[in-house]
């Protein structure tokens, strides 16, 4: 079974019609004629006769509405809407995913960027406390540094103290976040 669009093209064939030109004759849009011809749009009545007047149709060969065509059309049609609305879904799902889990790890590596930089100004702070430290006590000479070493290992201890407080504190968040 043909639709509609099919016959008219065929007819404009036999009669060496461009598109162009059966649309002027009609008094139609090119890109209308195009979309019935195509079967994505359906003439109006007043257009089937106008078809048919102009193709000089007998009867029996005239181009009709037929409500059965244009139902099962129709159908195809909303068949087709339906499987790329689901492709639409399952994509829409998918970003809001990737979403989430680049915002999870944008949360992540921001805090870690904090906290690298938080610990480069720190070191910083301590060479310069430790340069102003020597300076100040004459610390100059190998013997004097060597009596400064129980105080460093006493900061490397609160440091790790630190460490490990951060490293439970994370593990924490991640589990929550989780």
């Amino acid at each position: 079974m043909k639709l509609i669009g099919e016959n008219i093209k065929e007819y404009r064939i036999e009669k060496k019609l461009t598109q162009k030109k059966l649309a002027e004759k009609l008094q139609i849009s090119h890109k209308y004629l195009s979309d019935i011809e195509t079967g994505r749009r359906v003439p109006s009545e007043s257009l089937i006769k106008k078809i048919n007047n102009f193709f000089e149709l007998p009867k029996s060969d005239e181009i009709k509405k037929d409500a059965a065509e244009y139902i099962v059309f129709k159908t195809e049609i909303l068949r087709e809407i339906n499987k790329k609305n689901k492709v639409l879904s399952d994509i829409e799902q998918q970003i809001k995913i990737k979403k989430s889990q680049y915002e999870k790890l944008e949360r992540t590596t921001g805090v870690r960027s904090k906290i690298t930089w938080l610990c480069i100004e720190t070191q910083k702070k301590i060479a310069e406390n430790m340069t102003e430290i020597i300076a100040t006590y004459n610390l100059a000479d190998c013997e004097s540094q060597k009596l400064t070493i129980p105080a460093l290992k006493q900061l490397v201890f609160h440091l790790k103290n630190i460490e490990e407080n951060l490293i439970k504190i994370i593990n924490n968040d991640t589990l929550e976040v989780k």
